[in-house]
């Protein structure tokens, strides 16, 4: 009697599960997906040999502070959050670079991300990136963010959807080798603005507990997947339209549902 009240019910259900959900789980092999118009893939196809990487941001935070990191690269001292002091492992990174790489038939500018998370297993594995925003400028020498006195342009953010990536540590075979490659549309890239500045956020939905977060670049890894997923936009529609059908299909009937 009461089939089509719970078919709508257990529709609603799974349907805010699926916003919930909303993320990008990068924590199994080979795992990829859009998010924001960048194509983001699990970092399973590693760069070979030394100093490949290219380390442009190490973030790493300290004490009480270290559920939660952020920085960004530049060649201005004092670092601003939990970046490296360092010029080696913090300095500008100029557009010429950042390696292009095309992929089903678009280019994309592509970046590594190398996080340090302790491998024993389960959750202590993981990781969030829940900021990735990404600016051009002729400033080497950025600081105060977010605004950077004006001196920059904001091309890419993460962030904006309120939602987050989640890495898995123990895929990588230790540092030095990429966790997640961020390809991100090379057309969103001026080319009057000679450095990019990359800012991120880890930590807020799974918190970091390990070492420093490393971004760097390398000679283009093309995707071993040979079909290229939905973006997210697309699948939350699809599951929109289910959801409609079910509830059209619940309608039709119009039963009564029991009440306490």
């Amino acid at each position: 009697m009461f089939k089509h009240c719970v078919i709508a019910a257990a529709a609603i259900a799974a349907f805010g599960a699926a916003r919930a959900r909303a993320g990008l789980d990068l924590t199994t092999p080979g795992a990829s997906g859009y998010m924001d118009g960048g194509f983001f893939e699990q970092g399973d196809v590693q760069p070979a040999g030394t100093g490949v990487f290219n380390t442009f941001l190490q973030i790493q935070a300290q004490g009480a502070k270290q559920a939660i990191e952020q920085g960004y690269n530049t060649d201005y001292r004092p670092a601003q959050f939990d970046e490296k002091n360092d010029a080696p492992h913090n300095h500008s990174l100029l557009l010429a670079d950042v390696p292009l790489v095309n992929i089903d038939g678009v280019e994309y500018r592509q970046f590594l991300l190398d996080i340090n998370q302790p491998k024993g297993g389960g959750s202590s594995d993981l990781l969030s990136l829940d900021s990735l925003q990404i600016f051009q400028s002729n400033d080497p020498n950025l600081h105060n963010y977010p605004t950077f006195g004006g001196e920059a342009t904001q091309i890419f953010d993460l962030s904006a959807s309120g939602t987050s990536i989640t890495l898995n540590a123990s895929l990588s075979h230790g540092s030095g080798q990429s966790d997640m490659i961020a390809n991100i549309p090379a057309s969103l890239f001026g080319n009057s603005d000679t450095y990019v500045t990359l800012y991120s956020e880890f930590g807020a939905t799974v918190p970091a507990h390990g070492g420093f977060e490393e971004w760097g670049v390398g000679p283009a890894i093309t995707p071993t997947v040979t079909s290229v997923p939905l973006p997210r936009a697309a699948t939350q529609g699809l599951i929109g339209l289910g959801l409609a059908v079910v509830l059209g299909a619940a309608r039709t009937r119009r039963p009564r549902c029991a009440t306490a």
